[in-house]
């Protein structure tokens, strides 16, 4: 297993990023490894963190990572919706293995490598710090496997729930890891620079940016850029 392009850019640029007191690239290719040790069929992994608000991704060198592409669908994931809300999904006993609704997806992804899907919220203190989704290459690659691997991983084995993204949804996240580092950098920087400017605190002053570019309809990240443009000619 190994990272994709843009995991190892987000890393180098902005990066080393810890998980458990180790790198977490490294911690995630190692781990990934383990973890096909108990799930064969494995062929990637991603590891959603919420405090930097960005996903990293490990996929299998073999030739079946040609087929990984993504085939996104409209709907979050629990386990997504887990990490976005920091709160715990609750799920009956019978419904941790059977989420049926988001199989319907199956034959669509089919093609693309990923026939089921294991995701796993970590959890501290009854909120979810992040979360893991693994990739699996055939249907039943995590029958009677999604507790071990939750131990593998620290994970929260009752919030497991299955294919809820065969479209590998999180490559595509992953993919924009750079991006949005950069966007985060930019936005602390502007707020910074705002703050000893005007006299205000950081968090009033990164609330400020926000609002007008809510209010100007402009992004965010541009709104940042332009300021810090103008306070450093200035």
């Amino acid at each position: 297993m190994e990272p994709i392009p843009e995991t190892t850019e987000a890393d180098r640029q902005y990066g080393p990023f810890e998980y458990e007191n180790r790198d977490l690239v490294e911690h995630l290719v190692s781990v990934s490894q383990d973890v096909r040790q108990i799930v064969p069929e494995c062929v990637g992994m991603s590891l959603s963190m919420i405090d930097q608000g960005v996903t990293f991704t490990v996929v299998a060198t073999d030739s079946r990572t040609a087929m990984l592409d993504a085939v996104q669908f409209a709907d979050d994931g629990p386990c997504q919706q887990a990490i976005r809300d920091g709160t715990r999904v609750a799920y009956d006993n019978d419904d941790v293995l059977s989420e049926a609704r988001w199989s319907v997806y199956a034959a669509v992804t089919a093609a693309h490598g990923v026939r089921s899907t294991l995701s796993l919220p970590v959890m501290a203190d009854d909120v979810a710090v992040a979360g893991f989704n693994i990739y699996g290459a055939t249907p039943d690659a995590f029958a009677g496997r999604h507790e071990a691997v939750a131990d593998l991983l620290g994970a929260w084995a009752e919030g497991a729930v299955t294919d809820a993204d065969l479209g590998f949804g999180t490559l595509d996240v992953a993919r924009r890891a750079p991006e949005l580092l950069r966007a985060a950098t930019r936005l602390a920087a502007a707020s910074a620079m705002l703050s000893q400017a005007r006299g205000l605190t950081v968090p009033e002053a990164e609330n400020r940016l926000r609002g007008a570019a809510v209010r100007a309809g402009v992004p965010l990240a541009h709104l940042a850029d332009s300021v810090i443009e103008v306070l450093t000619s200035g």
